[in-house]
């Protein structure tokens, strides 16, 4: 498993190995921001760990995958943004699905959704995000976080609405981790295991939804999906289009 993981860590496309001490200065420098930040109204402040430790890296195996290959969680417990980062996400949680009707809350929603639906001279195809959470352009997910919060009211926010995309944005592009006793940084994408991350990539996939995939899709379409799981009911008449060339219209986009 240790191999598998150190493999995954060699894509130097997404993780680059850091210097000793390197995580420690990431970690100061978020306290001495955050502070400038939350010490206008004083809240919050007390969610600043006082001696951070770097988040640390860990596999959870895919065993329902060939070869078992490896996801990486990256637990960030007692790190420097963690805590804040546990109460920023709550008033985003209370977003999702309003971007994009696609979102699934669990497998009952899935259920009762379906029922709905008449699947006459309609074709079932399922889909799979590749790696959501490294795929996730941060860019895109923190212009998706401004566009929730500007319908969000000012007092369900622990501070004001520009303080508030602030500090989502710190603590999204806080990528430090230790993995086998090394300090590494993730270059691209959403560190699976942050308070924030779950919630930012499902906002991600409902403005590429909404954005792009419903107009590919067309009329008499449905397009449900759970985090990375997607459930497409399409008009049988897309066989004649080609299910692999429509996917790729649908994400080169």
């Amino acid at each position: 498993m240790r191999d598998k993981m150190l493999d995954l860590l060699w894509d130097n496309s997404t993780y680059k190995r850091q210097p000793h001490g390197n995580a420690d200065k990431e970690a100061e420098l978020f306290k001495t921001e955050a502070r400038k930040i939350l010490r206008k109204g004083k809240k919050l402040l007390n969610l600043l760990e006082e001696a951070p430790r770097p988040p640390k890296m860990h596999g959870l195996p895919k065993v329902h995958k060939a070869g078992i290959p490896m996801r990486p969680i990256t637990s960030g417990i007692e790190s420097a943004p963690h805590r804040l980062a546990k109460i920023l996400a709550k008033p985003l949680s209370n977003t999702l699905g309003s971007i994009s009707g696609a979102h699934l809350r669990n497998s009952t929603d899935l259920i009762e959704r379906l029922k709905t639906i008449d699947f006459t001279d309609k074709i079932l195809v399922s889909y799979d995000v590749t790696a959501l959470f490294n795929n996730v352009s941060v860019e895109g997910a923190l212009e998706t976080v401004k566009r929730v919060v500007a319908n969000i009211d000012d007092g369900n926010l622990p501070v004001p609405k520009t303080d508030y995309i602030k500090l989502i944005s710190m603590c999204v592009k806080f990528r430090s981790f230790t993995f086998n006793n090394n300090e590494y940084k993730q270059l691209r994408g959403l560190a699976m295991g942050s308070p924030v991350s779950a919630i930012l990539a499902n906002l991600y996939m409902e403005m590429l939804e909404t954005d792009k995939y419903m107009n590919i899709m067309g009329r008499g379409s449905t397009w449900l999906r759970y985090v990375d799981d997607v459930i497409a009911i399409l008009p049988s008449s897309a066989r004649n289009f080609g299910i692999p060339q429509w996917v790729t219209a649908m994400f080169l986009v």
